[in-house]
């Protein structure tokens, strides 16, 4: 069904389209899902009455805030990259796609209530534990010692739009123009509830997120 579906003939078709499937079978997980049978078959706006009412309750939905037109698949070339799903933040906040966007904003605020750093698994992202003077991944076994990876919040915009963040390892490393472990051993170490001024002086800058 998958590689049959009428992909060319669904664009086609005014939108919204409303889609029927037939001798399926209903199951759960956190959601309903439907699995396929040998005798699943599916139709494009069908004729039939129950098909007019779902469009005309997803109508005015679908007019009000047109969906998204998405590209799911990454592009090689990083400039493409940079652009792909480029949407202001009002719009994507609106939707809440389930997808990989950008957008370009200028950093507002860093909340300095929070943490700016956390002691890393060297192999993965997840925090490790400490253990006396050494420290444990729960996935990795013990570490060599610590690895500190930025994980800081803060608030982003561009017009008209706000929205909160984190910042992460090893993408922040370009905007700070430091690395996490750098800073930390600098200030031997630093404490992690003091924002530091270097951390702070990304307040004001533009970048892609």
């Amino acid at each position: 069904m998958a590689e049959h579906f009428g992909l060319a003939d669904f664009q086609k078709m005014q939108q919204l389209v409303i889609i029927a499937v037939s001798s399926s079978r209903v199951s759960k997980y956190r959601d309903y899902q439907l699995a396929a049978s040998p005798t699943t078959y599916y139709y494009l706006n069908l004729n039939i009455p129950e098909a007019e009412e779902s469009r005309a309750v997803f109508k005015s939905r679908y007019e009000e805030t047109p969906p998204l037109i998405i590209c799911k698949l990454p592009y090689q070339d990083i400039e493409k990259e940079k652009l792909r799903n480029r949407y202001l933040l009002k719009t994507i906040m609106e939707q809440n796609p389930a997808i990989r966007f950008t957008t370009k904003a200028t950093i507002t605020s860093i909340n300095t209530n929070r943490d700016w750093y956390y002691v890393s698994c060297h192999q993965c992202n997840k925090a490790a534990i400490n253990q006396g003077e050494n420290y444990r991944c729960l996935d990795h076994g013990p570490q060599p010692g610590p690895f500190f990876r930025y994980k800081f919040k803060g608030h982003i915009r561009d017009s008209p739009g706000m929205a909160p963040v984190t910042f992460f390892s090893l993408a922040t490393d370009k905007i700070t123009k430091h690395p996490c472990q750098e800073l930390v051993e600098k200030y031997n170490p630093a404490d992690p509830k003091k924002i530091l001024r270097e951390v702070l002086a990304t307040q004001g800058k533009t970048r892609i997120f």
